[in-house]
């Protein structure tokens, strides 16, 4: 908290740390806030991405999925939520984003995948999970939400 707290005031923060963990055990990153506090100095100046976990998925390090965690933590600082959550139950307000609702949990573990999530928003970068679907649109909502956030220039 300390080394985000000195981060600038009006740009976005990435800090890329060895390891993250949070109490679920590692993660690939964290927005401290949605928004993040544009524009103020406090301890929440900045994402959180987290290095060694991006090597675990293919056993080397993965830039690509290092640069999509970046860009999704980013439109979490800029205010962005997941289109879809794990429990298929809880999805963003934006009306042009697709949800993908819990009866696509075809495996039964309680919550969708972006595998299960075929045509229902897997391919946005703002999607809780990513796995082995490529993950590379944002809709023209999000977009707009990006425009008008306070740093936009």
């Amino acid at each position: 908290q300390e080394m985000i707290s000195k981060g600038q005031e009006a740009v976005v923060n990435i800090y890329f740390i060895q390891d993250l963990t949070s109490s679920g055990g590692s993660v690939l990153g964290i927005a401290p806030a949605i928004p993040g506090p544009m524009g103020f100095k406090s301890a929440w100046n900045g994402v959180l991405v987290g290095l060694s976990v991006h090597a675990y998925f293919k056993g080397t390090f993965d830039d690509d999925l290092l640069a999509k965690t970046a860009v999704h933590e980013v439109g979490h600082w800029l205010g962005l939520y997941h289109t879809t959550e794990s429990n298929g139950r809880t999805f963003d307000v934006l009306s042009d984003t697709p949800e993908c609702p819990i009866s696509r949990d075809l495996n039964n573990d309680g919550r969708v995948s972006a595998e299960e999530c075929t045509g229902l928003g897997n391919t946005n970068i703002m999607f809780w999970a990513g796995g082995s679907v490529r993950q590379t649109t944002f809709s023209a909502e999000q977009k707009r939400v990006f425009q008008h956030a306070p740093i936009a220039e």
